[in-house]
């Protein structure tokens, strides 16, 4: 039985992120950017104004069930576009204004 949530989405080195920016420096951003790019190509993009559920209801939403802390981290899906990543593709992702980050999948 497959089951996507167990370990296709929770494996070592499986949610990478950029540096944590704290509301105080970059602000309530509106409808910035949010991109991936795999070995140079763009596969994912698109803005927070094309989520289901706009940011400060999903906070609010999760606050009412858990404690949320300064470093908390909520993982709410994708722009269209999700795919394989193969041992060696080179990752970049980012969200315009704020913050971007690069790796390479399957490299120790």
């Amino acid at each position: 039985m497959r089951r996507p949530w167990d370990f296709s989405k929770g494996f070592d080195a499986s949610a990478p992120c950029s540096a944590l920016h704290p509301v105080s420096e970059v602000g309530h951003p509106q409808d910035p950017r949010i991109w991936l790019e795999v070995n140079g190509a763009i596969v994912q993009d698109g803005t927070l104004k094309e989520m289901i559920w706009p940011v400060a209801d999903i906070i609010a939403y999760i606050s009412r069930f858990v404690t949320l802390t300064q470093g908390d981290l909520i993982f709410t899906g994708t722009p269209a576009g999700v795919g394989a990543l193969h041992r060696g593709d080179r990752v970049r992702a980012g969200v315009d204004g704020i913050a971007s980050f690069e790796a390479w999948v399957g490299t120790d």
